[in-house]
């Protein structure tokens, strides 16, 4: 019969939730607040005490669609990055001050400024969201291009990595592709990447 010390970390190990792979055909897109464009949640924390004006949630993870010029969505007590996970360009206007992002670039803001995206193209983009209430915690979206092995480790606030370009390989064979996301678990995981450029969201303080 095991120790009492090893059938808990047993029962701990058996309770911590798995590293799952996201791929975008698998999300159900969900109108925008304000009606003007679609989103797709990859992964969130929910909050149920929040009122509607903090999004019931504590963080948020998306990729939104942008498919015509539009104006975001006023979301007060929650801050936002947004980096571009298509080819672009778009233009991302905050309270008039204009940025002209490509693939892989961010932009950060609360959710109380006015925020417009022009395409200048024409043509359909996608970028990746996260939500972060400010009274709860921060997060940040960081963009590398890697090549060779990434360790990503939970307890540093890792909540994701999203592939948007190149390819990478978890240690049990398991393959990512473009805008595919690793969500993580509670254990720490390590990728091989391959001429990877990798969006990672980090999330700390709740």
């Amino acid at each position: 019969m095991p120790s009492w010390p090893a059938a808990m970390q047993r029962n701990r190990m058996q309770d911590r939730p798995p590293a799952r792979i996201v791929r975008p055909q698998q999300l159900v897109p969900s109108a925008w607040a304000n009606g003007r464009g679609r989103t797709r949640v990859i992964s969130r924390r929910p909050d149920v005490a929040a009122g509607e004006t903090a999004g019931g949630f504590i963080w948020r993870l998306s990729l939104a669609e942008l498919e015509a010029d539009a104006d975001f969505s006023t979301l007060p007590g929650i801050d936002r990055v947004f980096v571009l996970a298509t080819t672009g360009p778009v233009i991302i206007n905050v309270e008039s001050m204009a940025s002209i992002l490509k693939l892989g670039q961010a932009a950060r803001f609360p959710g109380e400024a006015s925020v417009t995206v022009t395409l200048p193209a024409g043509s359909p983009q996608l970028g990746l969201n996260l939500m972060t209430r400010q009274d709860s915690c921060t997060g940040e979206l960081s963009v590398e291009f890697r090549d060779g092995e990434v360790h990503l480790d939970p307890d540093e606030g890792v909540i994701s990595t999203m592939v948007l370009a190149g390819r990478a390989r978890l240690i049990d064979g398991r393959t990512l592709k473009e805008l595919d996301t690793l969500v993580m678990g509670d254990e720490a995981q390590r990728l091989t990447t391959h001429g990877a450029l990798l969006a990672t969201a980090t999330v700390l303080g709740c």
